[in-house]
């Protein structure tokens, strides 16, 4: 019976290729690629990778934001602080908070992963509702008595610094 495939057969594989520990799609080792071959495909990776996404819109890297070290530093200080709230609040007050604080980094990675400003600037905006919410949240653990005064006013700070950046980067969006 007749192959189905139509032309020619495909050649067997050289039965020393590819060297031993090496890949078998390691183009670098190839030997039948000419460099000339090897400089146009490294230019095309090189091209490739520089290109914007379309509409000329960038993607943005939400490590190198002051406000994502802010949003993370207060998720993180939210988390040891509630460890210590009673266990009737383990689906209350607790995590509503720690929900609350990594609704805030999370929002702001997510709107950095956004390809259009507009885009990016809303989930910025719901990050600036949910460190205003935190606020109040953290006010009434501390009028409950599961926050002594200095944890209180330390996180409180966080906040409101997390809140500044972050309404000053939207700001700063909105102007350009």
């Amino acid at each position: 019976m007749k192959s189905m495939m139509a032309g020619p057969r495909p050649s067997k594989p050289h039965p020393h290729w590819p060297p031993e520990g090496s890949r078998s799609d390691d183009v670098s080792s190839h030997p039948r690629l000419h460099a000339d071959t090897l400089r146009r495909r490294l230019i095309r990776s090189i091209r490739c990778s520089l290109k914007q996404p379309s509409g000329g819109n960038t993607v943005r890297d939400h490590r190198k934001l002051r406000a994502f070290e802010l949003a993370d530093q207060l998720a993180l200080t939210i988390y040891r602080e509630t460890k210590c709230f009673p266990n009737t609040e383990q689906f209350g007050l607790t995590s509503q908070l720690r929900r609350g604080a990594i609704s805030v980094a999370s929002d702001i990675v997510e709107g950095c992963a956004r390809r259009t400003k507009s885009d990016y600037t809303r989930f910025l905006d719901i990050a600036y509702g949910s460190v205003r919410e935190l606020e109040y949240q953290i006010s009434l653990a501390s009028r409950l008595g599961f926050f002594n005064e200095q944890q209180s006013s330390d996180i409180a700070n966080q906040c409101e610094e997390t809140a500044k950046v972050l309404y000053g980067l939207i700001q700063g969006l909105r102007r350009s």
